[in-house]
């Protein structure tokens, strides 16, 4: 984005009449923006705007980037009318749409959320990466098959050269594509250095289709670092309080991390040996404690969603 706004305000700039201190307070709130410097960069852009002289393409520019920075304080409302303002600049500007939808996730403000992801949508309909968000919001409105719909036309749209790794696994896994999700997940586990995450998707999916914990597929992992107790619990060498405790071994964040994902793979693992009373209060955590940006998140809600 950045480099589209300086080129903007450079074109602008020469298009018409930008009083000397505007630009420089605007040319100033971009440079601070670019240096993570969020209030004095909402400082900067306020004077900008202030001055009311500046041409629409730098209006457009001011308002995103002090919408960006407002987003970054956690100052919804504030970024909310920026995005807004840059959206009555250019109503069609997807990314706009996107970025104010994300912001009224952020609030829990699901259907206005929905409803911009809705327009962009509408607007540029064969972009893929719109309906991986739309599923997101579903997921959070408990639309599970909306939900599930948006993913399938996601990876319809993806280009095929991008159709691997660990993340289109799961959304293979979650539209019930395990074939093609363990494809996926042994491709990654092989290609990925040390890639023990993907390991751990591989082997649910082994033993989802009636298969042996992928072994030879094992990747070198220091023993002592997390993951490695649930790979040790996959592999029937740890008990499962023991990979509770030592969930709990590190600062605050990184436990909260590693109980949401011991939650989430152990209680996994009882749902695909048919365990379903030992697996949902497990997942029911991971469903409620495990942060949305986790890729555990998703498929935890639409797991617990489909347990009796």
């Amino acid at each position: 984005m950045k480099q589209f706004a300086l080129a903007a305000l450079i074109v602008a700039a020469m298009a018409g009449p930008v009083s000397g201190r505007s630009y420089d307070d605007l040319n100033a709130g971009i440079q601070l923006y670019n240096l993570r410097q969020w209030n004095d960069a909402v400082l900067a852009l306020d004077k900008a705007l202030a001055a009311n002289d500046l041409v629409p393409s730098l209006q457009f520019i001011a308002h995103y980037d002090r919408a960006w920075a407002h987003l970054y304080l956690k100052q919804y409302d504030l970024a909310l009318q920026d995005y807004s303002a840059s959206l009555a600049l250019r109503p069609s500007e997807t990314q706009v749409m996107i970025d104010r939808a994300m912001t009224y996730l952020n609030m829990g403000k699901l259907e206005e959320a929905a409803a911009d992801i809705d327009g962009a949508i509408a607007a540029h309909p064969q972009l893929a990466w719109p309906y991986g968000l739309r599923a997101t919001v579903n997921v959070k409105r408990a639309q599970m098959d909306k939900s599930r719909e948006d993913m399938k036309t996601l990876l319809k749209l993806l280009p095929e050269t991008i159709r691997r790794g660990t993340v289109i696994g799961i959304i293979n896994w979650q539209i019930g594509e395990i074939g093609g999700a363990e494809d996926n997940f042994s491709y990654e586990a092989s290609h990925g250095p040390n890639n023990r995450y993907a390991w751990l998707w591989y082997s649910l999916a082994e033993v989802r289709l009636g298969k042996a914990v992928p072994r030879r597929s094992l990747p070198d992992f220091d023993k002592t670092a997390w993951p490695a107790p649930i790979i040790h619990f996959f592999l029937g060498d740890m008990a499962q309080d023991a990979v509770f405790s030592a969930a709990q071994q590190g600062d605050a964040d990184a436990t909260k991390g590693q109980i949401c994902e011991a939650n989430f793979y152990i209680g996994e693992w009882l749902l695909q040996h048919h365990d379903q009373a030992g697996a949902k209060p497990l997942m029911a955590k991971a469903a409620s404690d495990c942060p949305t940006g986790f890729i555990e998140w998703s498929p935890a809600q639409m797991d617990l969603a489909g347990l009796p």
